[in-house]
């Protein structure tokens, strides 16, 4: 019993680094560490940078994610072809459904009925509940549109009532084109159920963090049979 509580103990070491939920992953060769979205749900972004400034608080180190950064990370989930509008294809679905997995959803649940609409890459498709999300970015856009906005993304998945996810809506404006002139945009002091995509570099490789949780187990190992000698 002892050696599975001492167990406990490294894991919790191990993983205790960092208190919030993150997202790793490689862009164009760099490794980021990404916020869950659901870290910052609530605050708005004035909220958000007050706690970046602030040394003792879990945000601090991160920063805002630019426009361009951005649009490589839904690329890389949703493999986006330039169709704008609800998507049907699966490969498309799938990827944004992985986003909604990795970085938080909300849910608007129906009503038991499904509702049919054809998608722009001419899919049939019903759904019921929609899952989504939504994330404030870039410095770039508040000398868009009017003084005081950021940009904001617009994750979505809708899902029938037997539960097949159906369909993803993908926009250029909703993050995905950061060259587009008119992205979605929300006002920097509202509080919502969206969160804020806060990023930096990871400093701390996955495979060193293996590393430090089997050397602790190995040595907890040894330990316990030492004991027992």
């Amino acid at each position: 019993m002892r050696f599975w509580k001492k167990l406990l103990a490294v894991i919790i070491l191990c993983f205790s680094a960092s208190s919030n939920a993150v997202v790793i992953n490689t862009l164009n060769g760099v490794t980021y560490e990404w916020l869950e979205l659901t870290e910052t749900m609530g605050m708005s972004r004035l909220d958000v940078q007050q706690e970046l400034w602030n040394e003792n608080s879990s945000l601090f180190g991160y920063e805002f994610a630019s426009r361009s950064l951005v649009q490589e990370l839904l690329r890389s989930y949703s493999g986006w072809d330039g169709v704008t509008g609800i998507l049907g294809d699966s490969s498309v679905v799938a990827g944004m459904n992985r986003f909604l997995d990795d970085f938080g959803r909300n849910i608007t649940p129906g009503d038991g009925y499904d509702r049919w609409i054809t998608t722009s890459d001419g899919y049939r498709i019903g759904y019921d509940t929609i899952n989504y999300i939504g994330g404030l970015y870039g410095d770039e856009c508040s000398n868009l549109g009017s003084y005081g906005r950021s940009c904001l993304t617009n994750v979505v998945v809708y899902t029938s009532i037997s539960g097949e996810n159906t369909a993803a809506t993908v926009t250029s404006w909703g993050g995905w084109d950061s060259e587009n002139p008119n992205p979605l945009l929300a006002s920097n002091e509202i509080r919502s159920d969206f969160g804020s995509h806060l990023v930096r570099i990871s400093t701390v490789p996955i495979p060193a963090v293996v590393w430090l949780f089997g050397s602790g187990l190995i040595a907890l190992v040894g330990f316990t049979k030492r004991k027992k000698i």
